[in-house]
């Protein structure tokens, strides 16, 4: 596992491993190349990428087995701790997620992982948010936990929108969400551009589609409350900062909750002339997508 995520395998490694489980169900060993071809010809599973190699015909089945492996050897949190950061290992970690009885202990390290209260800088809060996006997707997974547990998760994921509005405003940006017909964007306000600032909002962007993509009651109910305690008072950077966070938590709901949202952007639309233009935009994709 050191060497990186691989996806192609020299013939001769698979051959080795189909030898392996022969000795465990008492076949011959000589039988691995039959049964590779088996599997090639009626499975699905395995497809030839080149004259000396295999791979998956799809990536999850690779995931998948991945993660059943690990549960089969409790090794999940092991090995998700040393690769929670890593793209690579993403799908797997969900797998695990949704294979394991209980879920609590991966979930609840991911959000710990992807705490926001301390950091004050861009790339590590991208960072974080990655870890965030996953934690997100996990829970979409069909994960069995408690509701408690569920509902704490959630609100983790809220949270955090609070700590990466403070962290924005500090290094003098405001990102504002919209709708558009093919997702969720991110613009901004700015007093000081950092070089930095694309890398931190692109793992917002994802995971505020992630939510349009896979809705969720709970979250929808927490985020809700939260855009309900957010103060648009204060200094004129306050403000804007109160403003960035409502859009981020509110556009996302559109699709699961389309009358709350269209409140809350209807009453953030005097706040800005920019922010009218971006209310506006969200408003009439709404409406052709979601009706009056």
């Amino acid at each position: 596992m050191s060497g990186g995520v691989r996806y192609t395998f020299p013939e001769e490694d698979v051959l080795r491993c189909i030898e392996q489980c022969c000795d465990l169900f008492g076949l011959p060993k000589g039988e691995a190349s039959a049964i590779l071809g088996e599997i090639e010809a009626h499975h699905g599973i395995l497809e030839r990428y080149s004259m000396d190699s295999y791979m998956f015909s799809h990536p999850s089945f690779q995931e998948y087995f991945v993660a059943r492996n690990l549960i089969a050897q409790r090794r999940e949190l092991e090995v998700i701790r040393s690769n929670f950061d890593s793209d690579g290992w993403a799908g797997v970690i969900e797998f695990a997620a949704a294979l394991l009885g209980d879920p609590t202990p991966l979930l609840k390290y991911l959000a710990k992982k992807s705490e926001m209260g301390s950091i004050k800088n861009f790339p590590t809060m991208a960072r974080r948010t990655r870890t965030l996006l996953l934690l997100y997707r996990c829970l979409s997974s069909g994960v069995n936990v408690a509701n408690r547990v569920r509902e704490d998760l959630y609100g983790d994921v809220v949270a955090a929108h609070r700590h990466m509005s403070a962290i924005f405003r500090n290094g003098g940006v405001f990102p504002m969400a919209a709708l558009l017909k093919d997702g969720v964007r991110h613009t901004y306000l700015y007093v000081r551009r950092r070089p930095t600032l694309a890398e931190a909002l692109r793992p917002l962007r994802r995971l505020g589609n992630e939510i349009v993509l896979s809705p969720s009651e709970i979250y929808a109910d927490i985020a809700l409350r939260r855009l309900g305690e957010i103060s648009l008072k204060g200094s004129r950077h306050a403000e804007l900062e109160g403003v960035a966070e409502a859009l981020c938590l509110a556009v996302p709901l559109a699709p699961l909750r389309p009358r709350e949202v269209r409140e809350v952007l209807t009453g953030l639309k005097g706040k800005h002339d920019f922010v009218a233009r971006l209310v506006d935009e969200s408003l009439e994709v709404m409406e052709r997508e979601f009706g009056g």
